[in-house]
């Protein structure tokens, strides 16, 4: 079979758009993948020389973007598969990391450089980011080097547990398989008769997964038979059996199994695919509710889950606790966190997700407080990812429930009553759990109408509307289109933002006007830029210190830079003043990825802590276009974008 030469990050554009049911633009593409639409266009054009001889192409369509076609998408799928290609830095951890589990011997420095076409200094780069990967990270593998040999600790375990990671973290829910790479070590014979024996036996004992703890354990199941089978067993640990189902199950599928294909497994082995199974069991929802959590919750989930809750009332005045809803995912949350074996799988790009959950994350944050107190460790990106989706459904909840919340609107149109009408159905159906519409307006009367108590004028032209200080006014299509409905969308997402924090506070306004600015920096390392910006915030050298630490801890787990133009850096302190200090750059600074040109620093006091909402909501405004923020250069030019009104 023909086969391709695509970089990964090529191969990576094909798939999102293989699973893209509509058009996507060069700008939303690059967004993806950190790249500028100039990239995506010449990838494009790489690919489709590629797809040629497939009848296969991304077809290009003016205004709308670009589309996948394929007339044989299940040769194109193996074709998209490479094991054996070292482009990038990616590929070639993911290879070391591959030969160093399989590998029963230490390996030669100098073998590899020469068996993956790199020096030795680039060598050295790609083994420190496999140390941040594995050594440093979970299952935090202990990688051995006498003078020049390498290999990893002879823990089968943690062997077993990054084999795993090395295939389901690209998986494709589409098809089946790695999306980007082949099964040189798995067999897709052996994976298909364990995939189909575990759905029956899963299904005979009514138990449920979600996707990507099934995937997970059909990998575990075939990378453990192959391990077994070359000798390789993992240390026997006594474990509880606590869940009968589970244990059942286990046991018919690993018995069945050995029938299919001819081995016998260890109880150990048993016993370790039974704690998989029960760590990643979904819990039946109907039974759940206030008055019967402690029939299927422990202690301590229970009061982690009571605890966060709390912190969230405390710090940002948010009160969820009666939201039953929540607090049952909440605590099916914390039971799966507390559990090594359950995955949360991430497969976008993280950073676009969180521009759109920026309130939400930091509400997530405040987790690794009690995560730390009751379990010793930190939620890490994937999991703080779940949580931060978890409070966007919470805060959807509350919006929504709270008759105070919602917005008095008014519709101010041009044409007859039946279009009036027609307008003000087409937006109670999509914004009705957010907004009232209070009344329907002819232009004519925009002078005389009194707009107090009203918080929104939706107007068909473009007419001056005089309008007291708290309302807004947006213009909108009489047909009320897509921009109309993201324009609305985001003076929702702003005013609820607005509604929570105390006018008596300090304003973002007063802040940046009260700042330490930097204009022009040149030439800067973004560790001695951060120490600049956080003396400049701090009263003392140890109130710096301690603020570029806890900076530097958040950085390490979540990246302060995931917008493109500017990165807002910022940590909570125990009292005193906010403060803000910013520094923008001669030349932007690529950090994360992410080209950066301005970087803003807050400290922000616990007891203002809502602050925090209202800055992020006026630095990332999600209704202007990304090119203003990546061009911003000057104190006048930031201060003109932070205090624009939205009109």
């Amino acid at each position: 079979m023909e086969t391709w030469s695509l970089s990964l990050r090529q191969r990576k554009l094909l798939h999102i758009m293989q699973n893209q049911p509509s058009f996507l633009t060069s700008s939303q593409l690059a967004r993806q993948l950190n790249v500028s639409p100039r990239t995506i266009r010449n990838d494009i054009a790489e690919i489709n020389k590629n797809l040629e001889p497939f009848h296969t192409r991304i077809v290009s369509e003016k205004s709308k973007g670009y589309f996948f076609h394929s007339e044989n998408p299940d040769i194109l799928r193996q074709l998209g598969h490479m094991d054996n290609a070292f482009f990038t830095r990616e590929e070639r951890v993911r290879y070391l990391t591959f030969t160093l589990c399989l590998s029963d011997i230490p390996l030669n420095l100098y073998d590899l450089e020469e068996e993956i076409f790199v020096s030795h200094t680039t060598l050295e780069h790609d083994l420190n980011d496999l140390r941040e990967k594995y050594v440093l990270s979970p299952p935090y593998i202990s990688l051995i080097q006498v003078k020049d040999e390498l290999s990893f600790e002879e823990n089968e375990r943690k062997r077993r547990s990054i084999l795993n990671r090395l295939f389901h973290e690209d998986w494709n829910y589409n098809s089946k398989g790695n999306a980007y790479y082949g099964s040189v070590f798995l067999d897709e014979k052996i994976l298909d008769t364990v995939s189909l024996t575990i759905s029956h036996y899963l299904n005979l004992y009514s138990i449920r997964l979600e996707d990507p703890n099934r995937v997970m354990l059909d990998l575990a199941v075939v990378i453990m038979y192959l391990r077994v089978r070359q000798g390789h067993l993992i240390e026997d640990i006594q474990r509880d059996i606590a869940d009968t189902p589970a244990w059942q199950a286990t046991k018919d599928i690993m018995e069945a199994l050995e029938k299919q294909l001819d081995i016998a497994f260890p109880k150990c082995e048993v016993t370790e695919i039974y704690t998989k199974i029960a760590g990643a069991r979904l819990m039946d929802a109907r039974q759940l509710n206030f008055s019967t959590i402690g029939h299927y919750f422990d202690y301590q989930t229970i009061h982690m889950a009571n605890a966060y809750i709390q912190r969230i009332h405390k710090y940002f005045d948010l009160d969820f606790s009666a939201d039953e809803d929540f607090y049952i995912t909440l605590l099916q949350y914390i039971r799966y966190f507390q559990m090594p074996e359950h995955i949360f799988n991430i497969q976008e790009n993280i950073n676009l997700t969180r521009q759109r959950l920026t309130v939400e994350y930091e509400i997530a944050w405040l987790f690794q407080d009690i995560a730390i107190e009751y379990l010793g460790r930190t939620a890490d990106s994937s999991e703080l990812l779940y949580l931060a989706l978890c409070i966007s459904g919470a805060m959807e909840y509350l919006n929504q429930n709270i008759p105070e919340r919602k917005i008095r609107a008014i519709i101010c149109c041009h044409l007859n009553l039946p279009a009036m009408w027609a307008l003000k159905r087409k937006l109670l159906g999509a914004f009705g759990c957010y907004m009232d519409v209070i009344e329907l307006l002819p232009v004519n009367e925009k002078d005389s109408y009194d707009f107090t108590n009203i918080d929104l004028i939706l107007s068909t032209t473009r007419k001056n509307i005089p309008v007291p200080d708290g309302s807004t006014v947006l213009f909108i299509s009489p047909f009320l289109n897509d921009q109309d409905h993201r324009n609305i969308e985001n003076y929702i997402n702003l005013r609820h933002t607005q509604s929570l924090y105390l006018s008596d506070q300090t304003s973002p306004e007063r802040l940046f006007k009260e700042a330490v600015w930097h204009e022009n920096v040149e030439n800067i390392d973004k560790i001695i830029l951060l120490k600049l910006l956080a003396g400049d915030v701090a009263n003392t050298q140890e109130e710096r210190d301690k603020l570029f630490e806890t900076i530097s801890r958040r950085e390490k787990i979540l990246s302060y830079a995931y917008h493109p133009g500017i990165a807002f850096v910022y940590a909570l302190k125990p009292e005193g003043d906010p403060r803000l200090s910013v520094a923008t750059m001669e030349h932007r600074i690529l950090w994360n990825g992410i080209k950066i040109r301005t970087v803003i620093m807050a400290a922000i006091p616990t007891d203002q802590a809502i602050l925090l909402f209202y800055l992020l909501e006026k630095i990332y405004q999600k209704d202007v276009p990304e090119d203003r923020i990546k061009n911003l250069r000057t104190k006048e030019e930031i201060y003109q974008y932070i205090t624009n009104e939205r009109k």
